[in-house]
């Protein structure tokens, strides 16, 4: 079996769990009221892109190198514009969303108005939203995941003395909110996590490694794993 092939068969099964899982979620957050709000949009957006990033990497890249389709192949730069757009999407949508546990920790009090459903929905067609697409994309990515790792630290810690405090009251209403904002923020900090090391096994994995399949885990299988623990996060 040609190793294009088999690289393509190594990525149907994941692309199909992050397909399924992602797509799910996308359902289940339109659906669940306690989602309606900022945090809420985010992760739709975020399961979305991760879930077309899979799909398109299951429906046409998969079978155009299984059949060696080459209509497919032609076309295939516009799919391909379409899984960087994806990805670039879920990195940004990765920073706002610690950017909204951030907030939700160490402004409480202004988070409402701050992170307005209307506001969240706006930032997409700001300047600086556009223009963060451009930049290089190592440098780019790593600056932002570094920055989300700084927020996730810092907002950890916040959390940490907050709950500290809520132990001694006896308002359970309180108690069940901090819970659950304590799960968002961990699986932030996790998906955070997840993808500063596919960004680094990205880059560095190619200049240290000659063998074919550690290059093809490393990066392609790695870059569409990504996607798919996204999902898997939210699940868990």
């Amino acid at each position: 079996m040609e190793s294009g092939n088999q690289t393509a068969l190594a990525l149907i099964p994941i692309t199909l769990i992050g397909a399924i899982l992602n797509w799910s979620i996308l359902y289940a957050i339109r659906k669940l009221s306690f989602f309606n709000n900022s945090f809420g949009y985010l992760s739709a957006n975020q399961a979305f892109v991760d879930a077309l990033h899979s799909t398109i990497f299951l429906l046409y890249f998969c079978p155009m190198v299984l059949l060696d389709q080459p209509v497919m192949k032609h076309y295939s730069f516009i799919m391909g514009h379409v899984l960087l757009f994806c990805y670039e999407s879920s990195v940004l949508t990765h920073f706002l969303i610690s950017i909204n546990r951030f907030c939700a920790a160490w402004n409480p009090l202004s988070y409402d108005s701050w992170f307005s459903i209307k506001r969240t929905k706006k930032f997409s067609a700001t300047e600086f939203c556009a223009a963060v697409a451009w930049y290089e994309d190592f440098m780019k990515n790593a600056a932002i995941i570094a920055i989300i790792v700084c927020l996730d630290v810092s907002t950890v810690l916040r959390v940490h003395h907050l709950t500290k405090k809520i132990r001694t009251r006896s308002d359970q209403h309180q108690n069940r909110f901090t819970a659950r904002d304590i799960r968002f923020l961990k699986q932030t900090v996790f998906q955070g996590s997840v993808f500063l090391s596919e960004l680094l096994t990205y880059f560095f994995i190619p200049q240290y490694f000659e063998n074919q399949w550690i290059i093809f885990f490393g990066t392609s299988f790695s870059w569409v794993a990504i996607h798919a623990a996204d999902g898997m996060v939210v699940i868990i």
